[in-house]
């Protein structure tokens, strides 16, 4: 048995995620988020009934700054405690009353036969009981509170000077903590993610002033470059802020440019996975549903971590009662509703999606609440209706919007049929096929799309790609429209291209499901690529190919307002592990999945992913197939021929015989 930290659930991701909304600034002016941001419980009583064979001492721990009572077999512990208490054999009863204001209340049990973990129970007060909640947290040094990222010194590839200034250029887009050494005089360094962006001191988006000799910055800064005036330059030291991931994948082919996207891909995934999914490291720094949903998908083809993928959803959605759309946007709590499901198909963890499904319903409810009098949702006042940064006109019953919340309730009704909630279940699916049917009415057979909005009853005759690849992404139509669709809207050269990451991931995907691999690839190593020849070391929130610099590095009105490491950028993960490498899992958790690699494609190439707790080993050289997974069972499909494989042996087959070695 091994002792946790344990806190009432959710509690510490609040707290977390309170501490980091404290981060965004542009240049010296704080920028707060501009939605609710719930808390921790204040006060929280863990008990826990036991029985001990035998005389021993617990230990019992609480984090740094909590007041704090023990209920010993229901008799309050009045005595002077120093940590320890000794207990006889027996059965034996504790309730452990926490008060902190500012951090999470957290507590710390060990013994020989009794210890912190999920199986004790815990109340906010509210006279109701839920089991605690624990994270990685089983240091009786390191509670919850203390919870930070690594670091390690790093040094700059040069440092150079140019007119009066002092460029110091790590390479790389990263983030850093900057340290000076006996600085004289206080003076201000310039962060940029772009060198034009460095060297304009007037209008570059993150400061940081040092008004001591050996002071840090209080947070890490995002940036490829610093710089300072020429007068100012002092000795500094450097420390690169990280997350530690269990899992390392990998990927390499015969196409260098693919290679290059990829791991230009992984290191912008790994860049903005931090405590939470960030959207961009320089700008927001904040954790928005959207971008969190692909970092999702992202993250199960290349790092699965587990504990930030939790973390972020359980952050995102906050306390009851519910008023507002996540991050006021109302797209993205249909994503958060859509990828509360993912996570159960992909981790199998089943003990998570039970223990926050009351919330997760309730949330349902809530956006099912906010449907009109024909039973679809509109954007209300205060509402942001996003979609994609192209702009589009939100106006009314837009068509994504329903589609979205179709997607959303077909998955709620497959979480709530994997947590046995039938009721749940039937009634979440009737919906989203009532929507469905008014989805339909969106269709113009003249114009041969769906519409883009719906406007006082009366459809717009506006034609986007958007709504368009989601009725073939989510089967709302039949195989006859989806190849119409593709060629009337997707393909169609007349039809307004999509200008980001985040929605050409979508694109995407549906010309995959389509069969388009080979067009798809072109266009990876066409769009990604044109970011590469530009110089990018991460890839960007938005990119347009005929922009030019400084141009394409100005966003919201700002000239350097562009993330050029955003989480969304990093979708070649995603594309290259689903529909090249071809995984996908058929059952939970990977118990089942399968396999279609396109050796036609990529040709010779390798690569590690994760199956859940789980790996895969795949190489292909010439007409030799290797394959190696230590969990579940695969369907293997190469070139048409259909092999069922068992974990833990390794596979050599001759894809041109057919035949396993």
């Amino acid at each position: 048995m091994k002792a946790k930290w344990i806190y009432y659930p959710g509690d510490f991701e609040l707290y977390l995620l309170n501490r980091i909304m404290e981060y965004r600034y542009e240049r010296d002016a704080f920028i707060p988020p501009f939605w609710r941001l719930d808390r921790h419980y204040n006060s929280v009583r863990f008990d826990k009934s036991f029985i001990l064979s035998k005389d021993q001492d617990i230990i019992i721990a609480v984090n740094k700054g909590t007041k704090f009572n023990i209920f010993l077999d229901n008799s309050a512990y009045v005595h002077e405690f120093k940590g320890v208490l000794h207990l006889n054999k027996g059965e034996h009863s504790l309730k452990i009353v926490l008060l902190n204001n500012e951090v999470v209340p957290s507590l710390f049990v060990s013994s020989d036969e009794l210890v912190s973990d999920e199986s004790w129970i815990c109340t906010c007060n509210d006279h109701a009981f839920v089991n605690a909640a624990s994270g990685e947290f089983d240091d009786i040094n390191k509670s919850p509170s203390n919870f930070q990222l690594e670091r390690k010194e790093i040094k700059p590839i040069s440092i150079n000077e140019k007119d009066n200034k002092v460029v110091i250029d790590f390479g790389k887009e990263t983030m850093i903590y900057v340290q000076v050494i006996n600085s004289k005089k206080p003076f201000r360094l310039y962060f940029g993610e772009s060198l034009f962006e460095v060297l304009d001191f007037d209008d570059c988006e993150l400061i940081y002033d040092f008004n001591e000799k050996n002071e840090i910055t209080k947070m890490a800064k995002a940036c490829r470059y610093i710089a300072c005036y020429k007068e100012d330059y002092t000795k500094m030291r450097f420390f690169y802020e990280y997350k530690k991931h269990s899992f390392k994948p990998y990927f390499h082919s015969d196409d260098k440019l693919l290679n290059k996207i990829y791991e230009v891909s992984l290191y912008t995934l790994d860049l903005n996975t931090r405590e939470f999914f960030l959207d961009g490291i320089k700008r927001d720094r904040w954790v928005w549903s959207g971008d969190a949903f692909q970092s999702n998908l992202m993250s199960y083809y290349s790092f699965f971590d587990f504990d930030v993928i939790k973390r972020t959803i359980i952050a995102l959605l906050g306390k009851e009662p519910y008023k507002t759309h996540i991050n006021h946007i109302m797209d993205y709590s249909l994503y958060w509703i859509w990828g509360y499901y993912d996570y159960l198909l992909y981790s199998g963890d089943k003990k998570f999606a039970s223990t926050y499904y009351s919330k997760y319903k309730d949330f349902i409810e809530f956006v099912l609440g906010r449907c009109n009098s024909n039973g679809l949702l509109e954007g209300l006042p205060y509402d942001w209706v996003f979609v994609d940064w192209a702009g589009l006109n939100n106006v009314g019953e837009v068509a994504v919007e329903q589609m979205l919340l179709y997607k959303a309730l077909m998955s709620a009704g497959e979480v709530a049929r994997i947590l046995g909630v039938k009721a749940d279940e039937i009634r979440f699916i009737n919906k989203a096929n009532e929507i469905k049917v008014m989805i339909d009415k969106y269709f113009d057979e003249d114009k041969k799309a769906y519409l883009y909005t719906r406007i006082n009853g009366e459809l717009t005759d506006e034609i986007l790609k958007y709504p368009n690849m989601f009725a073939i992404l989510f089967d709302l139509c039949n195989e006859e429209r989806k190849a119409l669709l593709v060629d009337s809207v997707l393909l169609n050269k007349n039809v307004k291209e999509i200008p980001t990451p985040f929605m050409r991931f979508f694109e995407y995907e549906t010309l995959l499901k389509m069969g388009k691999h080979e067009l798809v690839l072109d266009e990876i190593k066409k769009y990604w690529g044109g970011m590469l020849q530009r110089g990018a070391t991460s890839f960007w929130e938005r990119y347009v190919e005929d922009e030019k610099e400084p141009e394409c590095y100005s966003m919201y009105g700002r000239k350097y307002g562009k993330s050029l490491c955003h989480a969304w950028g990093a979708s070649p993960l995603y594309l290259i592990g689903k529909y090249y490498i071809g995984l996908y899992p058929t059952s939970l958790g990977f118990k089942t999945f399968e396999c279609h690699p396109r050796i036609d494609l990529l040709h010779n190439f390798e690569a590690i992913l994760p199956l859940g707790n789980g790996k895969i080993e795949i190489k292909n050289y010439g007409n030799l197939f290797e394959i190696y997974f230590n969990h579940g069972e695969c369907k293997l499909t190469i070139n048409s021929k259909i092999y069922v494989l068992q974990k833990d042996r390794h596979y050599v087959i001759d894809t041109v015989k057919e035949k396993i070695l």
